[in-house]
């Protein structure tokens, strides 16, 4: 497993590539969370006694890597928080999915509910979240999958711009549009390997104003395209 990387830092916030099988933050397992690997980082290189701040603006699901930012004063938090509650923050993602597409690109809007810790369209009945995100493809492939049943299988490479921000949005859109993404299995991706921590989706992008000088930020991160299921794409 890769350890974070720090793409940014200065006196207000701090800017990781979080590892796909990292926590954005401890929930009492033992599984590692980058919430506590920046505080300790925080704390040895700059020598802060005691208990250091850090603030968690936005999380990215476990099995999901890319561009997070954490403020380091509760200033620069509640700044950096308004932007993500009023979304204009940008975030966005390449997604791996499962299915080829003769779109070239998509706009997908839906109502959206969590029950039993998975998101689904709501019914008519339930009030649900308006959940928006567009997206164009990158392209179509037919290769071998990772397992022996596998055989050929269709995939496809998206960009995704998220215009809001519900808990699992992008993967249960994707789902429900008939492009699962690679190893998502709780929406219906194509399982992986035994073993394999990380989904099809990475927040390779992150754009903000500086909460200081609101200057425009722009963070970027790389996919590895070495590692399952991304691999799938160089086939």
């Amino acid at each position: 497993m890769s350890e974070p990387k720090i793409i940014y830092e200065d006196k207000q916030m701090l800017a990781i590539v979080k590892p796909s099988g990292w926590l954005s933050q401890p929930d009492g397992s033992k599984r590692p969370d980058i919430f506590n690997w920046a505080k300790n980082y925080i704390k040895i290189k700059w020598g802060k006694p005691g208990n250091v701040y850090l603030g968690l603006c936005h999380r990215l699901d476990m099995s999901v890597g890319g561009v997070t930012v954490f403020a380091k004063t509760s200033k620069t938090a509640s700044r950096i928080n308004v932007q993500f509650r009023e979304r204009t923050a940008i975030k966005k993602y390449l997604a791996l999915c499962f299915g080829n597409t003769s779109s070239k690109m998509g706009h997908l809007v839906d109502h959206l509910v969590r029950n039993f810790k998975i998101t689904n369209r709501a019914l008519p009945e339930e009030t649900g979240k308006t959940s928006e995100l567009f997206w164009q493809l990158v392209g179509n492939k037919q290769v071998i999958g990772p397992l022996k049943d596998n055989g050929e299988v269709p995939i496809c490479l998206l960009d995704i711009l998220l215009k809001s921000g519900f808990k699992h949005q992008i993967r249960a859109q994707l789902s429900l549009a008939s492009l699962p993404i690679w190893g998502d299995t709780a929406y219906g991706g194509p399982a992986l390997p035994p073993g394999e921590k990380s989904i099809g989706l990475f927040a390779y992008e992150l754009s903000l104003n500086h909460p200081i000088t609101h200057e425009l930020m722009i963070f970027k991160a790389e996919v590895d395209f070495n590692i399952l299921p991304w691999s799938l794409w160089k086939k």
